[in-house]
């Protein structure tokens, strides 16, 4: 079996060391929660690993294994190692991030990775800036405990998918309205739809629906949820805008790069066909255009032999059968053919 390594580890009774099974201990425990951290720190993503050996007479060759009934052991599992792999951020993503918020987007980043190695993504992501701290970094700068640290003076905020459960809609509101750049990690599918909805709906007594885009949409925000996968559908449906790609490997056509730089619409103020756009397309773009087809119009007749001080009554004359020289501004005679 393989997964997220404190889940698989939640999983196992002993641990695979030099060609033999020993006891999960809490020494074992630490061991793996240093050599997790450690690697955790530097953005990997982090794989754990198990097995059980099963009995022959009891699960036979050819014996069907069904996850749904999970009819064989997923428990008191020997515990293998881990794996990590990198998966480093593309150039572009860093510079869009900074982009995305001079244009007054507000980017929240949502992951199924543990909280230390979804930090570390976000810092090379620049979702969370180099001037930002969260209460976590406060506490080991100066040397103290998390909990002893004013939740007010770090900007940014990490916060794990299990402890949106124990959060009211009130607590989601402020959290989203005192922190710039926030981090959830270690999100199932349920909660993502949590976090882009902003409260919680139990059917069954088991499944939460959709609760944190609600939340943004509540304070008059436009949700935009980006998405690379079918877990993230639950989400996609709550949100405003929804785009299909991999959030990390986010990044803008250059040639439209300027429009990050207009600020947002405001969805409950701001019109499609406003004040402003009538002034300048009636009172200026529509007057100047007025007076380039007067103009054209003035220099074709001109041309022709016609200054604009003798077009008045001009179609009369024309019209008129009785005059059969009419003479332009240039004295020529216009002679009606016969």
């Amino acid at each position: 079996m393989k997964g997220a390594p404190d889940s698989i580890i939640n999983r196992c009774s002993t641990i695979y060391i030099d060609g033999t099974d020993v006891e999960m201990n809490d020494y074992w425990r630490n061991q793996f929660n240093s050599a997790y951290l450690e690697i955790g720190k530097l953005g990997e993503r982090v794989l754990g690993f198990c097995d059980l050996h099963l009995s022959s007479s009891e699960y036979p060759y050819g014996y069907s294994f069904n996850m749904n009934e999970c009819n064989f052991p997923v428990n008191n599992l020997r515990f293998l190692g881990l794996m990590s792999m990198t998966d480093p951020p593309k150039v572009a993503v860093p510079s869009t991030i900074m982009n995305c918020r001079s244009a007054g987007i507000k980017v929240v980043m949502v992951t199924g990775d543990h909280p230390i190695i979804a930090k570390s993504i976000a810092r090379a992501t620049n979702i969370i800036s180099e001037d930002s701290e969260t209460i976590e970094d406060i506490a080991e700068r100066l040397d103290t405990f998390p909990e002893l640290v004013n939740p007010r003076n770090a900007k940014a905020f990490v916060i794990h998918g299990n402890d949106l459960e124990g959060k009211s809609s009130a607590e989601i509101d402020a959290l989203l309205r005192d922190y710039t750049e926030i981090v959830f990690a270690r999100t199932s599918p349920q909660q993502k739809a949590i976090i882009v909805e902003g409260e919680y709906n139990i059917i069954n007594k088991e499944i939460s629906r959709s609760i944190l885009c609600l939340a943004c949409q509540r304070q008059g925000a436009i949700v935009t949820m980006i998405g690379g996968s079918i877990s993230d559908s639950l989400a996609f449906r709550q949100a405003d805008v929804r785009v299909f790609m991999g959030a990390i490997s986010l990044a803008y056509e250059k040639a439209e790069a300027d429009i990050m730089k207009r600020r947002p619409r405001d969805l409950q103020h701001d019109r499609l066909v406003n004040k402003r756009l009538l002034l300048i397309a009636y009172g200026l773009i529509g007057l100047l255009q007025v007076a380039a087809g007067f103009l054209a119009y003035f220099f074709a007749i001109t041309q022709n032999g016609f200054l604009p001080s003798h077009l008045f009554d001009l179609r009369k004359l024309l019209a008129s059968d009785d005059v059969n020289n009419l003479q332009n501004s240039y004295d020529q005679e216009w002679v009606r053919s016969s």
